[in-house]
């Protein structure tokens, strides 16, 4: 085996330690304490989620919250199925204050009909989440983190599904969440999740909403967060146990594709290459470690003691990382399912990465060009 592949994996696994330590650190030091105390609105946007809806539903009615100090606006933006029902149902029945809108004409997409919830709430501060996921009963309190902030992101987990690449999928968004977190609290916020996000409405009005970027089909996080940051205003994020949401993973490789073109098409056009440093690098270093496999594959006898090593060494700095994430989220089980993750990982991400570069793409009953 040649020195420079041997000198590669060197520099490569102290590169991705470094780095993936660095982000187990900086989520130990995210911890906040203490709560503001202010009245919410609850903007939730949906499209085509009946399926969903009622266990929404019933998680909003277990808030702790009085129901005088939040509401809940409901946005069905042109739903094919019964959400539309479901909804006026829910507000009819339900003991908080819900008001159900419907997008109208030609305007559609989750950011007009978030932007159509927000002009419609009562409230200064606007609290985000998405039809398919599930709250917990001090969600609305543990989302104002002590001090200023102008925009806060939560945090968000996938419900536990049955599909081999479940495990996977989890994984995944811890890392990204911790990632997002770790970039935040450096002053270079990247990465937010729209299910679980909360800002004041002075600050969305300050940036003008989603002016620019309405035409994109995602990115009603991402975008916003960073609008705000650079028109000075201050972006938190809030590890807290409380304010956890759960939500669903794709349900198919198909959905799981869908997904990271979406989410890549808002990375491409909002990110600056001083912010993309980390997520670069450990991009990078997952194709190096494609590589290496394709590699070891051909040349067994010559690359399988180093690929030993190499795996060793990449499993332990993950087991370190992994161990303090998935505590927060209640997935420390997930452990144990490590070991083939880490073959499986770097070569799915790769290929995800390659195969978000292009190509149109059908979401919710809608064809998108591209993002």
């Amino acid at each position: 085996m040649s020195g420079l592949w041997i000198f590669g994996l060197i520099v490569v696994s102290l590169l991705y330690a470094l780095i993936v330590l660095r982000l187990r650190h900086d989520w130990a030091q995210l911890e906040m304490t203490g709560n503001r105390d202010v009245d919410v609105s609850i903007v939730i946007a949906l499209r085509n989620e009946e399926k969903n809806l009622a266990t929404l539903f019933r998680s909003l009615e277990r808030l702790e919250n009085p129901r005088e100090r939040f509401e809940v606006i409901l946005v069905d933006d042109h739903s094919e199925d019964g959400s539309h029902a479901a909804c006026e149902d829910f507000a009819k029945k339900s003991t908080m204050n819900v008001q159900v809108l419907q997008l109208t004409g030609r305007l559609s997409g989750k950011k007009n009909a978030l932007e159509h919830g927000i002009k419609a709430s009562s409230y200064d501060f606007i609290l985000v989440t998405d039809a398919d996921c599930e709250v917990v009963p001090k969600w609305v309190t543990a989302m104002q983190p002590a001090g200023d902030w102008d925009f806060v992101s939560g945090p968000v987990m996938y419900k536990k599904g049955s599909s081999w690449f479940s495990p996977l999928l989890q994984l995944d968004l811890a890392a990204l969440i911790a990632l997002g977190g770790s970039r935040i609290r450096r002053g270079q916020p990247v990465l937010a999740n729209g299910a679980n996000m909360m800002f004041s409405k002075d600050a969305f009005d300050k940036v003008g909403g989603y002016s620019g970027n309405l035409h994109i089909a995602s990115g009603d996080d991402v975008f916003l967060m960073k609008s705000i940051a650079a028109k000075g205003g201050k972006v938190a994020f809030q590890r807290s146990k409380d304010a956890l949401v759960q939500t669903n993973h794709p349900e198919s490789w198909s959905d799981l594709v869908v997904q990271r073109i979406r989410w890549a098409r808002k990375t491409q056009m909002n990110i600056t290459s001083r912010e993309m440093n980390v997520p670069f690098l450990l991009v990078l270093c997952y194709l190096f470690y494609t590589l290496f496999v394709v590699y070891a594959v051909f040349n067994p006898y010559q690359a399988f003691i180093p690929a030993v090593l190499t795996f060793l060494f990449k499993y332990l700095v993950d087991l370190l990382f992994f161990g303090r994430i998935l505590k927060f989220f209640k997935r420390r089980h997930l452990l144990s399912q490590l070991w083939y993750i880490e073959l499986l990982h770097p070569m799915i991400t790769i290929y995800l990465a390659l195969r978000s570069l292009k190509g149109s793409f059908e979401w919710k009953g809608r064809r998108y060009d591209h993002g």
